[in-house]
């Protein structure tokens, strides 16, 4: 497993990594929220790694000012990814 913590720099990267066979974790975001940022958010989730970590979930203790969150466009915290699976895939519980 690889960390990768800079969404924005390493995007080529990841997809490259994960092509050759290694699970990737990235960061999503900063540590302080008033650090957050929407364009590296967008980044994480649309780069291949197969897990994407935050401190800013849904509900969080440590909310942005604003009440961002990271997560999905549909409001959920997981999903198939659609670089890694066909479409249409399933994810049991």
């Amino acid at each position: 497993m690889l960390l990768q913590n800079q969404p924005e720099q390493q995007c080529d990267a990841i997809e490259k990594l994960v092509q050759q066979g290694y699970i990737v974790r990235i960061r999503s975001d900063e540590f302080h929220p008033t650090a957050y940022s929407i364009a590296r958010r967008d980044t994480a989730l649309r780069s291949a790694a197969q897990i994407v970590s935050t401190d800013f979930y849904p509900q969080a203790p440590q909310q942005t000012p604003d009440g961002k969150a990271v997560q999905f466009p549909d409001q959920s915290l997981w999903r198939c990814h659609p670089k890694l699976t066909d479409s249409p895939c399933v994810v049991s519980e």
